[in-house]
Order: structure tokens, then C-alpha cells, then sequence
């Protein structure tokens, strides 16, 4: 099997095991919640908030603090198995017999390495993700428990309320911090790899998932070639599947290594009409963008900038007027 096929078959068991590691994660977090109601639904009806409170803050400050810790630990302990099958899938496609990475570059890489991710005008490392994710779980029940008090409920009704919370955006966020860690991870074990071979390697391929669930930015960078160790590396956003696969150089690779599959221009051309304006709604204005792109000529690429930022209909007639016109969007290139 080559690389590509390896990798991408890879990727989904990857997935599976992020959903693994969700549900432990969710129970952890889900105990905290229990924790916190049952603490405050001991406590007498007349019994005042403040009394309690630093007790209540300390209770979730250290549950936060192992769970945080122990995502971290599995996040190095799921890269340095992940670099042991990359050097496997390499070695069979190649003609040399590489090492994986050793743990401690692969942990490095994690703890040192900076995301894709672009949160207000910086990105993040690992840590700053989970310390992200732990000051909004504080927040949040917090809140929770401060409404509650200013609204007058009695300790039990805030006690339920804490519970019935527990079951809602807290599960979401944390989905959405697992698949994204799992992910980094990956291609940071990935990305190590083949920093360490580059003398054999021609490139690295964004591969992204081919789904209506694909961002822009990952629709538009599917196929498109870096160089080793440059450029963007998944995750280009939370909750990204995208993935980058090394083209090894014809004289080291024993078949061809870059994927022979439609990129995801290409594919979403080849669906129907009501399948591109399924995709596109998910965007802001997303049926004019629909007709951009399949009547306007627009690449896919086109719609947002190499940061993942959306471009309004508006930037986008300034930077394709000809498009609109095309799209029947517009009546001439000049003008509204």
C-alpha cells in the first residue's frame, strides 16, 4: 500500500481513537460537574454562596488541572506510536530503512511547536490550547453558579442547573479539543519525520477530506504540494481531518507517492448543482458563492485568504469582478 493510501487509511482510525479518547475525556469532565452539584446540594438553604466558594474553586481548579495534564500525557504518548508507524509505512515504500523519531524530539515537537491556528492575531502551542480549554470550563460553571446566586435560586436549584449544563456546550468543546489535538499531534509526529529524512524527500501533500464538511481553507490547500518542514501543517483549524502526506524523491521511492485522487476542486465540479449549493451554505452569502464557483469560474481557494479567513461577497468582487459577470451576479466589471 503507498504512502498516501497508508496515511489517509491512517487518518481515520485516528479519528476513531479521538472519539475514544472523547468519552474518557467527557467522563472526567462530567464528574467534575456531578462534584461541584452534589457540593453545592449538601449545603443548607440558608446557607450563603460566598461560604463555599473558594472550596468550589478549588475543587474545579484541580479537576481542570488533571484533566488538562492527562490530555497532554496521552497526546505525547498517541505521537510517539504514531512516529513508529510512520517509519514502518515509509520503509516499505521506500528503498532505505529509516529510524522513527525518538520520543524526545516528538515531545518536543509537541510542546514547543506552534499551531495553524490563528486565535485573534497570534497562534497557539499545545499548552496554550489546553490552558485555553481549562479557563473556559472555569468560566463557564462559574457563571453557572453566579446566575444562579443573583437570580436567588436556593443551592439545589443551582445544584441542578450545574448538572444540566454539564450535558451541553462542555461536551461539545470538548470534542472539538480532542479531535484537534489528535490531529496535531499526528502531523506533528508526521512533520518531525520528515524534517529528519528530508534528503529523501521531494515534498509534502495537504490531503483533506473529501465531504461537505470540509473547510474552504482545507478544501483549498487539498493537493497542493510544500516544501518538507515549510508552509502549513494541519490543524488549519479546530476540528480539522486534513493531513500532510512526504513525497519521497523517484530515486528512494519504490512506486509513486503523491496521491492520484481528484483534489477537492476538482471534486466538488464533478457534483451535482444541489450537492455545491449544499457546501457552500454553510458560508455566509453561500448560494452566490455556489453560483461563483461553478458558473464564475472560481477556484476553490479563491474564497478565503491563506489564513482561513472567509472573504465577503464584497472583497470578492473587488478581487474577481469578471467572476460575478460570469455568474450573472453582476452586470458589468466596473461599478456595484
Amino acid at each position: 500500500m503507498s504512502i498516501a493510501d497508508s496515511y489517509i487509511r491512517r487518518q481515520v482510525l485516528n479519528l476513531r481513537f479521538a472519539n475514544a479518547l472523547m468519552a474518557q475525556y467527557k467522563k472526567s469532565l462530567n464528574n467534575m460537574y456531578v462534584a461541584v452539584s452534589r457540593r453545592l446540594a449538601e449545603q443548607p438553604e440558608n446557607q450563603r454562596y460566598l461560604a463555599i466558594r473558594a472550596d468550589l474553586q478549588a475543587l474545579i481548579s484541580n479537576d481542570l488541572s488533571e484533566l488538562t495534564q492527562k490530555m497532554s500525557d496521552d497526546m505525547i504518548d498517541f505521537a510517539i506510536d504514531e512516529s513508529e508507524f510512520i517509519a514502518e509505512v515509509v520503509n516499505a515504500n521506500s528503498k532505505v530503512a529509516l529510524r522513527a523519531t525518538d520520543e524526545q524530539t516528538i515531545t518536543s515537537a509537541l510542546q514547543l511547536n506552534r499551531m495553524d491556528i490563528t486565535v485573534g492575531t497570534s497562534t497557539m502551542t499545545m499548552a496554550d490550547a489546553l490552558q485555553t480549554f481549562s479557563e473556559s470550563q472555569y468560566k463557564q460553571i462559574l457563571t453557572v453558579i453566579g446566575d444562579g446566586v443573583l437570580l436567588g435560586d436556593t443551592m439545589q436549584d443551582i445544584a441542578k442547573k450545574v448538572a444540566k449544563y454539564s450535558n451541553g456546550r462542555p461536551k461539545a468543546q470538548v470534542e472539538s479539543i480532542t479531535r484537534t489535538l489528535v490531529n496535531y499531534s499526528s502531523n506533528q509526529a508526521r512533520k518531525t519525520f520528515a524534517v529528519e529524512n528530508r534528503a529523501i524527500m521531494d515534498a509534502e501533500e495537504w490531503v483533506a477530506v473529501l465531504d461537505t464538511r470540509t473547510s474552504l481553507i482545507c478544501a483549498g490547500r487539498d493537493g497542493r504540494t510544500y516544501p518538507v518542514g515549510s508552509g502549513p501543517y494541519p490543524p488549519a483549524h479546530y476540528n480539522c481531518r486534513s493531513v500532510r502526506i512526504p513525497v519521497l524523491k523517484s530515486d528512494f521511492a519504490e512506486v509513486g507517492q503523491k496521491t492520484d485522487r481528484e483534489d477537492f476542486d476538482t471534486w466538488l465540479r464533478g457534483q451535482s448543482e444541489e450537492f455545491q449549493d449544499e457546501y457552500f451554505s454553510q458560508f455566509p452569502d453561500g448560494l452566490e458563492k455556489a453560483k461563483l464557483f461553478r458558473d464564475g469560474g472560481l477556484d476553490i481557494q479563491i474564497f478565503r485568504d491563506e489564513i482561513g479567513k472567509e472573504y465577503t461577497l464584497e472583497q470578492l468582487r473587488a478581487l474577481n469582478p469578471v467572476a460575478f459577470v460570469k455568474a450573472g451576479l453582476q452586470t458589468s466589471p466596473i461599478g456595484g
